[in-house]
């Protein structure tokens, strides 16, 4: 039996690959319907998501869904801008 990280580097780059086709699609699609601003990458939207909840599980006093929030908000924010 093979663990994803072994020998299927192959599945595991089509995944993502289809991942940011699809993110990148929903994107386009929320632009084009003026929800947000056209000029985001979904590569750097997932970054941005994972990197604000990096660590959330080792500090209660940080609410990552919170930030994420926040950064959605800003999106929505930026379509009047």
């Amino acid at each position: 039996m093979t663990t994803v990280d072994e020998g299927a580097g192959q599945p595991v780059r089509k995944i993502r690959a289809d991942a940011q086709r699809n993110e990148q699609a929903l994107l386009a699609a929320a632009a084009q319907a003026s929800e947000i601003s056209a000029d985001i990458d979904a590569l750097e939207l997932m970054y941005g998501i994972g990197n604000l909840c990096v660590g959330a599980d080792n500090d209660p006093r940080y609410n990552a869904r919170r930030m994420v929030e926040l950064l959605i908000a800003g999106l929505l924010q930026s379509r009047s801008t």
